[in-house]
């Protein structure tokens, strides 16, 4: 049941890439951990698992320490495109829009169909993430008896690139407390800044079905 819940969160965002190598956090203390386009700060009750850095694949996922029990679904998602998207020509309201759209859409797994029953955005935000433009949107989905809860934030840097954090969780509080983390990336400013994109950001990849 974990598998298919996952599998139909995934299915909204991007492919996810081939396995890597598991990390954990050392110490009881909160961290600051380089990632080398920017450093985030979380503690040693979160496990990193790493993938090879590529376009619009999965680039790491944070866990809690206790993940693994059936009962437990949460996340964070990492996803990397090299190029810069300019937010304003894709419109939270759009890009709000996309997130629903696809959160309705019926996916067959393991030869199942599974259906969201209901979804509904609870929060939408147009901001900064330190100087950075970011797109937010916190939605609910209610998927076989569950409740889901759902951050797709998304990031436009000079630097290095658009982010896509996912946070997938069954409870709003932890939500918010890993949107806590998220909230303290900074950026490392290096290197030449990138080409802009002027071409609309494409959020899904359909085809997450074919691998499973």
């Amino acid at each position: 049941m974990k598998k298919r819940i996952m599998l139909i969160a995934l299915t909204l965002i991007f492919i996810i890439g081939s396995m890597g190598g598991l990390s954990e956090n050392s110490g009881d203390y909160l961290t600051v951990h380089d990632f080398g386009d920017f450093k985030m700060t979380f503690g040693s009750d979160m496990k990193c698992v790493m993938y090879e850095k590529g376009s619009e694949d999965v680039w790491f996922e944070l866990y809690p320490g206790y993940y693994g029990d059936d009962d437990s679904f949460e996340c964070i998602y990492c996803f990397w495109l090299p190029t810069r998207t300019i937010l304003a020509n894709v419109g939270l309201d759009n890009y709000a829009n996309k997130i629903m759209q696809e959160c309705l859409k019926a996916r067959r797994i393991d030869d199942e169909l599974i259906e969201v029953e209901r979804a509904e955005i609870l929060e939408t935000n147009d901001s900064e993430q330190d100087g950075e433009p970011m797109y937010s949107v916190v939605v609910k989905m209610d998927i076989q008896d569950w409740n889901m809860y759902a951050n797709y934030r998304m990031i436009s840097t000079i630097n290095s690139g658009t982010y896509l954090f996912c946070i997938f969780t069954t409870d709003r509080t932890k939500l918010n407390k890993y949107e806590d983390i998220l909230n303290t990336i900074t950026w490392v400013q290096n290197g030449d800044k990138i080409e802009c994109s002027l071409e609309d950001f494409k959020l899904f990849h359909l085809i997450l079905e074919e691998h499973y």
